[in-house]
């Protein structure tokens, strides 16, 4: 059975404009160029995955709630996304799962050695991934635009690309590593 690629995507300046601390879920943009890219890796049959820190809660600035809605507009927003994970903790011991058909649930406990490590820049959000679907790190990509989203990919051993720079990319990186 072949492993699965996997597109790790932070969403907040990466795919979806900032400010992210408050406003209104439907008031959500996409940035320009990241639909183009996002479809592009769709169409090469990569799995796609946000992975989000939304401290705002713990803060008090937001709600869990308003949080679960902002990422089911992003999923509405961006249709090849399969999954959104979310930390809403400063800890890292939460983990969130929001999926595509309505499915919302705190899944750390299926990963209870991940605790701790789920705030990026940890890689508990990405190795969560990893195990879920089977996948490979050299086999996948991150790409984020804070030192917090290089952090997590370089922890969980998978590659990285600055959002700025990939979304202006004639052709993607694919996210296998030459034989060294």
């Amino acid at each position: 059975m072949k492993t699965p690629k996997i597109l790790f995507l932070d969403l907040g300046g990466t795919i979806r404009k900032p400010p992210e601390k408050m406003g209104d879920p439907d008031e959500i943009e996409v940035i320009v160029g990241a639909d183009k890219v996002v479809d592009y890796y769709h169409h090469q049959q990569w799995l796609i995955v946000g992975v989000t820190n939304q401290g705002g809660v713990a803060a008090g600035y937001k709600t869990l709630a308003g949080c679960i809605r902002k990422q089911q507009r992003t999923l509405a927003l961006f249709p090849q996304l399969h999954e959104i994970l979310f930390c809403p903790d400063f800890e890292g011991r939460e983990c969130w799962r929001v999926d595509r058909f309505g499915g919302v649930e705190n899944i750390a406990h299926l990963t209870p050695d991940l605790s701790g490590s789920f705030r990026k820049p940890g890689p508990g959000m990405l190795q969560l991934a990893l195990r879920q679907f089977s996948a490979l790190p050299q086999d996948c990509l991150m790409v984020g635009d804070q030192p917090a989203d290089r952090g997590a990919a370089i922890a969980a051993a998978i590659e990285f690309q600055e959002a700025q720079k990939w979304r202006a990319l004639e052709a993607p990186p694919t996210g296998r590593r030459k034989e060294e």
